[in-house]
């Protein structure tokens, strides 16, 4: 499994425990990072991926963090996900202290709702129900603030379907 890949690669889930293809047609999955890398604006009053941001947003540093997600169907139901980050620490023994640039949490939403908090680079989601649905994950301060770089927030988002 190749964990690092361009910023918006396309990705197939498979029917099987089989991981999702990169650079597939996106016919089932289609996942989308944001980072300092992209310059086109959010879409719509919140963005086009839904959400609020109840805490605020923090303006990131140079190099701002990167968060990219290897999403894999897991055999005994539901979707395993693998984060992976770069200029940035995952520091749950700081969480709701001040902020301190490069270090925070992740919020992982499922369709537009704030579904758990991540202290870490793996989670796992269980069965979503039929349908598809949207998942996002956010790069967060200590202090809850998302992290943005331009503007935009750092985040990743794919629909996938059950």
């Amino acid at each position: 499994m190749t964990l690092l890949r361009p910023l918006t690669p396309l990705l197939t889930a498979l029917a099987t425990a089989a991981p999702l293809a990169v650079d597939a047609e996106p016919a089932v999955a289609q996942d989308h990072a944001h980072s300092h890398h992209h310059s086109a604006p959010a879409a719509g009053p919140s963005r086009a991926h839904g959400g609020t941001h109840a805490h605020g947003m923090h303006e990131a540093q140079s190099p701002a963090p990167e968060v990219r997600v290897q999403i894999e169907r897991d055999a005994m139901g539901g979707w395993n996900l693998r984060l992976a980050t770069r200029h940035f620490r995952f520091s749950p023994e700081r969480v709701n202290e001040p902020h301190e640039p490069g270090t925070g949490h992740a919020h992982i939403y499922v369709n537009g709702t704030k579904f758990a908090r991540l202290y870490g680079p793996w989670f796992h989601l269980p069965a979503l129900g039929a349908g598809r649905h949207t998942l996002r994950v956010s790069l967060n301060t200590n202090d809850h603030r998302e992290y943005a770089h331009q503007g935009r927030p750092i985040e990743w988002s794919a629909v996938v379907e059950e």
